[in-house]
């Protein structure tokens, strides 16, 4: 009754329509009884299939009918789960601006994107993973060199010049992929230095508002922070900073390779410099 009132159409003709469905397939889909209708294994399979479809279809047609150029081509952006958020904006945002391009984001393990990248699921895979090599002919750039400084609140930094003067504090790393994790863990220890480290945080708002509010100190690129220090909120310890080597990696197909795809992956790369300065 529901689906035949949703459809507008009869009772009798929604049973009709699922018998023709039934005969053509050559299966049962539902299991009728005085109790009422439910799904056989096979109907579960079909409709899994069916709830899937229709809104990549709804989706497909909304992308062709609102598109602002004919020459559009789908782009299957795949990014890894370690990256931050802020990363992944900087990243996506030149290619989801551009008309001719309709993007899609996956975010999966590393595995996942492989295969996927392989399958030709995604067209671009954008990771932290020094070790992830696709197995199909592909380009591949090195992204992401980091400056980083570290920064105390106002009142929390008298008496302490020197990131010496830190040891034995609490810490908060703002982590923008794994790899920047483990760099900046080798760099405190070669300083011999053992902070009490708090968190690991990707959203580079909750790290502002976190050494705001607490005796603790961050470590984050200097670009992200340059307003509380102009304002004198935030202070930077007196250290050089910290350049961290490329992390980030990008593989993309060799059949994307144009000038538009290369000017949309330099201001990619240009927002990431601009993050990470």
């Amino acid at each position: 009754m529901k689906a035949s009132s949703e459809l507008n159409v009869s009772q009798s003709s929604v049973s009709e329509q699922i018998r023709l469905l039934e005969e053509s397939l050559g299966v049962q889909l539902f299991y009728r009884s005085k109790k009422g209708v439910s799904t056989t294994e096979y109907g579960k399979r079909i409709f899994a299939i069916v709830d899937e479809f229709f809104p990549k279809l709804d989706e497909l047609a909304e992308s062709l009918l609102n598109h602002k150029s004919a020459d559009v081509r789908f782009l299957n952006i795949g990014l890894a789960p370690t990256l931050s958020s802020q990363v992944r904006y900087a990243f996506s945002y030149p290619f989801i601006e551009d008309i001719h391009f309709t993007v899609k984001i996956h975010r999966g393990e590393n595995s996942y994107l492989r295969q996927a990248f392989e399958q030709r699921e995604i067209d671009i895979i954008l990771t932290a993973n020094e070790s992830l090599s696709p197995n199909i002919s592909s380009e591949k750039r090195l992204l992401g060199n980091k400056k980083i400084v570290f920064v105390v609140r106002k009142s929390f930094a008298k008496g302490k010049a020197s990131l010496k003067d830190l040891d034995g504090y609490k810490f908060i790393n703002y982590t923008t992929d794994a790899d920047q994790h483990y760099q900046l863990r080798d760099y405190l220890k070669s300083k011999n230095l053992r902070p009490i480290r708090i968190a690991e945080i990707d959203d580079i708002l909750l790290v502002k508002s976190v050494v705001l509010s607490m005796d603790c100190f961050a470590a984050i690129p200097y670009k992200v922070v340059e307003k509380e220090v102009d304002e004198g909120s935030l202070v930077v310890i007196d250290t050089p900073p910290i350049k961290f080597q490329p992390t980030l990696r990008v593989f993309y197909r060799k059949e994307l390779v144009s000038e538009r795809f290369n000017n949309l992956l330099s201001q990619a790369e240009q927002g990431l410099a601009e993050l990470f300065s």
